[in-house]
C-alpha cells in the first residue's frame, strides 16, 4: 500500500513536470489573449507572488521558519540575491512579457495553494456569506491546503526550488512594472492580506499605497540580473 502511494504521488510529479515543461516551450508570436483571462492570470499570479513576500523565508539557509527577522520580503527581496534566474522563467519572461504570464499561469494553475482557494478571495466573491460556522471550515480547509502547499513545494521539486521560482518570477514582474506595462499598474482588487488565509495580523492596504515601490528600489539589482543571465 506505501509502494503504491509513492507510485502515485510519484506520478502525479512527472505529470506537473510535464505541464512545466511543456508550457515552457510555447510561443506568444501573435496570439490575442482574451482581457478577462489576462486581467484574472495577473490577479492570480499577484495572489502566488504575494504569499511568498509575506510568509516566505530564505529557503536556500533555513529549512524551517524560525521568527519575524528572517522571513518576508515584502520591503525587500532575499539577500543575497539569486546567482541565477530559474531557467524556465528566464526562458519565457526575458522577451516577451505575455508569454511570461501565460507560462506563470499554467504553473500557479497545477500548484495546491491557489488564489481561489484563500479564505479571503471565497469571501469577496460571495458577500452574502455570514455563517461564521461555514466561515470557519472554509478557512480550516485553506489553512490545510496551504500546509500541504509549504511542505511539499509542488508543483516543483521541493520547497527550495519554489522559492527559486518565486524570487526570479518577483525580479521580472518588478522588471515588467518598471518597462511601464499598464496591465500591471492596477489590479483592480485589493491587495491588503497575506495570501494566507484569515489572517488577523494583516495590515490594511499595506502594498497597495505603495505602487511601483519595488520596482524603483530595486532597479539596478534587476538590470545587473537581466544582463548577467
Amino acid at each position: 500500500m506505501i509502494l503504491y502511494h509513492r507510485l502515485i504521488v510519484l506520478l502525479y510529479v512527472i505529470y506537473l513536470k510535464y505541464i512545466m515543461l511543456t508550457s515552457s516551450r510555447d510561443e506568444h508570436g501573435d496570439e490575442v489573449f482574451d482581457e478577462t483571462w489576462k486581467t484574472k492570470a495577473i490577479k492570480d499570479i499577484a495572489f502566488y507572488i504575494r504569499n511568498h513576500k509575506f510568509n516566505e523565508w530564505d529557503r536556500r539557509f533555513y529549512r524551517n521558519k524560525t521568527n519575524r527577522n528572517t522571513f518576508g520580503f515584502y520591503t525587500k527581496f532575499p539577500e543575497p540575491s539569486l546567482r541565477s534566474l530559474h531557467w524556465e522563467v528566464h526562458e519565457n519572461c526575458y522577451n516577451d512579457f505575455y508569454k511570461c504570464i501565460s507560462y506563470i499561469h499554467k504553473v500557479i494553475e497545477v500548484a495546491p495553494f491557489k488564489r481561489r482557494d484563500d479564505t479571503v478571495t471565497i469571501l469577496n466573491n460571495n458577500s452574502t456569506l455570514v455563517d461564521l460556522n461555514l466561515i470557519n471550515k472554509l478557512d480550516q480547509d485553506c489553512k490545510k491546503i496551504l500546509f500541504y502547499a509549504d511542505k511539499t513545494g509542488l508543483p516543483f521539486d521541493g520547497p527550495q526550488e519554489r522559492f527559486i521560482w518565486r524570487v526570479s518570477v518577483s525580479y521580472f514582474m518588478c522588471w515588467y512594472t518598471m518597462r511601464g506595462i499598464a496591465d500591471l499598474s492596477i489590479l483592480g482588487e485589493p491587495c491588503d492580506n497575506f495570501a494566507n488565509c484569515l489572517d488577523p495580523k494583516f495590515v490594511k492596504n499595506l502594498i497597495s499605497l505603495k505602487t511601483y515601490y519595488c520596482a524603483s528600489l530595486f532597479k539596478k539589482r534587476i538590470k545587473y540580473l537581466m544582463a548577467s543571465s
